[in-house]
């Protein structure tokens, strides 16, 4: 969920003359984190790895399982810790609920535990948490957000207005009651369940000087071109214009903890290229506001609507151009291992000189350098105004508390993040957190994602496989934008480097271009993600020869757990992104016109509820 702490908020343009203050106190934060953890290691055995689970809460409405605003509090703070293998929080929309494991997992945990821990968990919330009323839907968006009435009824939410004043008030109409958004599709009362996302909601459109217009282009059908939807402002697109289609979507993260700030730098930078590949074969989020889009997941949709940038900093001509919005891919390699080279690091983005200054100054005075490498993702981190600003929120913080770094940074929403230790006096490692993949609506796809993750961070953290995935940044980032295409698991290629086995970064740099089963299987010029993770499990039964049979079923069960996302690059098992779109385009009420109507909007919420409940998606 993020960063927030008790206190009292100040609007963005209130707490604009503290921004430098919190940033200079974030950087010394960081500086003594550097200095305490720099050289922190655990023992191999102590390293672990914990999920993320978003989900929406649906609510059986006469006899059927629907789609729907939750108004009511949930007594989440007296129920957790009754929880034996949870721990559970709100999430931005009133509607959603996030998840972890109550203790994180062995870096070793056999897929079938996992498997077997992420269905207890489920079934945990909804026998004790949300009621029999309730279930949770595994699944990335809400494809009638924002439709309707399904988001926009009248709730009996304000009864502390006087009865006229309420009368009044609800007889505005929806954009100019809607004060932290002004949205004219969605309801901001279904926000206000975390005061987290209400003040990014208003902080953002008051950093912006203007509201969320995102345009996402739609699917064009056969019909879309002469019967498009009359209330969309801009022809063939389809409009947002808050940042519910972000964060009220759900996602599914994974953290892993690494032995040491040198592996994490270097898990970190690994991560980073395999994030086009997890966001293909994780789509699930076709359509956008009851529209079918040109897009698979709901990366771009957040990309889009938590933008905070302002004119000038959307602007390619202006010299305070900004290339990117606060939610977005990694812009900057962080490793410090002779393989990284600089020239990866292609992008030109603009970065916070005098925080890069202040860090070098400080790490001075506690008697280190902080190495080249370095510097830019310290002066990216901090080049993000701070999202949350509490009176006060300078004085008297306990020396051991790093709330300033984490206010900043939790607020960067890239698609990996390099996580320092929560506080000075923590006993926990340099994680990294892998964060682009969509939802999925069985635990056996996400557990594939899950299993997939941390075979790619076992095989890459361990010293002897010497393996270099580097391409530049630039490519990178165009993988990204071809990851969210329609059907791009199997129309589209990516840039993959060729000679991956380079033990001192003096290898030639070749870049090839492969399709996910390539890169899951291999090719005439790339073994395969599968063959370098069973030689892999061969070198450490050589090593380890007391264990060769825990290791060999070890890789069995992971193989057969992916085995989904194999089927999927393959072309044998769809996506949930594109069951849905089958659903959609072949039910006998669908015009073709790219929008899903009331009836097969009705049809389709109750074949998602379905699905995420058994296993029609073979």
């Amino acid at each position: 969920m993020g960063y927030l702490m008790n206190g009292t908020l100040l609007s963005y343009d209130d707490g604009r003359k503290s921004h430098d203050q919190i940033r200079a106190l974030g950087v010394q934060e960081f500086i003594k984190v550097l200095k305490k953890y720099k050289d922190y290691v655990i023992p191999e055995h102590e390293l672990k790895w914990g999920d993320e689970v978003e989900a929406h809460m649906i609510r059986n409405i006469d006899g059927k399982w629907k789609i729907t605003p939750i108004f009511e509090t949930l007594p989440i703070n007296e129920i957790e810790p009754t929880l034996e293998h949870t721990k559970v929080m709100p999430e931005a929309g009133s509607w959603m609920i996030e998840f972890t494991p109550k203790d994180p997992f062995p870096l070793w945990v056999s897929p079938k535990e996992y498997l077997k821990h992420y269905k207890i968990r489920k079934a945990e919330i909804e026998e004790k948490v949300i009621g029999k009323e309730y279930r949770l839907l595994l699944l990335s968006m809400v494809p009638n957000l924002g439709v309707g009435d399904y988001f926009m009824k009248k709730p009996n939410i304000h009864q502390d207005m006087d009865p006229e004043e309420r009368e009044k008030f609800y007889a505005q109409s929806l954009e100019e009651r809607n004060e932290l958004t002004r949205s004219v599709y969605f309801d901001d009362d279904l926000l206000l369940s975390l005061p987290r996302y209400y003040w990014i909601a208003f902080n953002i459109l008051q950093r912006r000087r203007r509201k969320q217009e995102y345009k996402v282009p739609v699917y064009m059908d056969i019909n879309t071109e002469r019967n498009y939807d009359k209330n969309e402002p801009f022809k063939n697109f389809v409009h947002l214009d808050a940042i519910v289609w972000g964060c009220g979507n759900t996602c599914y993260q994974q953290t892993f903890s690494t032995k040491d700030f040198d592996t994490a730098r270097h898990l970190h930078d690994q991560f980073v290229v395999l994030v086009p590949f997890a966001l293909c074969w994780t789509a699930a989020s076709p359509i956008a506001k009851g529209k079918l889009t040109q897009y698979d997941l709901r990366w771009p949709y957040a990309c889009g609507v938590l933008d905070d940038r302002t004119i000038e900093e959307s602007d390619p001509t202006s010299s305070k151009y900004v290339p990117k919005p606060r939610f977005c891919s990694v812009s900057f390699y962080t490793s410090n291992r002779q393989i990284c080279k600089t020239k990866y690091n292609d992008l030109k983005y603009p970065i916070h000189q005098g925080a890069i200054q202040m860090a070098q100054q400080l790490a001075k005075e506690e008697g280190f350098e902080i190495d080249d490498k370095l510097l830019p993702h310290i002066g990216y981190i901090f080049s993000r105004d701070p999202m949350f600003v509490f009176k006060d929120m300078c004085k008297d913080m306990p020396p051991t508390s790093t709330c300033h770094l984490d206010n900043i940074q939790s607020c960067v929403w890239t698609s990996v993040r390099l996580k320092p230790p929560p506080s000075l006096d923590s006993s926990i490692s340099w994680r990294v957190e892998f964060r682009p993949c969509d939802q999925n609506l069985t635990a056996e796809e996400n557990v594939a994602t899950a299993v997939l993750v941390q075979m790619f961070a076992q095989l890459v953290t361990y010293e002897k496989t010497k393996l270099n995935f580097y391409i530049p940044i630039s490519l990178v980032d165009e993988n990204i934008s071809r990851a969210v295409k329609k059907d791009a698991i199997t129309s589209q290629k990516f840039w993959w480097r060729k000679n991956i086995i380079d033990t001192a970064g003096y290898s030639k740099d070749e870049y090839i271009e492969l399709s996910l089963e390539e890169w899951l299987i291999g090719n005439k010029d790339f073994p395969g993600f599968y063959h370098l993770y069973s030689e892999f499990i061969d070198e450490l039964i050589s090593s380890n020869p007391d264990k060769a049979e825990f290791y060999r079923a070890f890789r069995e069960e992971c193989f057969r757990a992916t085995e989904i996302i194999l089927q999927r690059a393959q072309g044998k098992r769809m996506t949930t992104a594109a069951l849905i779109r089958k659903f959609v385009t072949e039910h006998s009420a669908y015009e073709k016109n790219s929008v899903v109507n009331e009836v097969v909007m009705a049809d389709l919420q109750e074949f998602l509820i379905q699905a995420s409940h058994t296993d029609i998606l073979e």
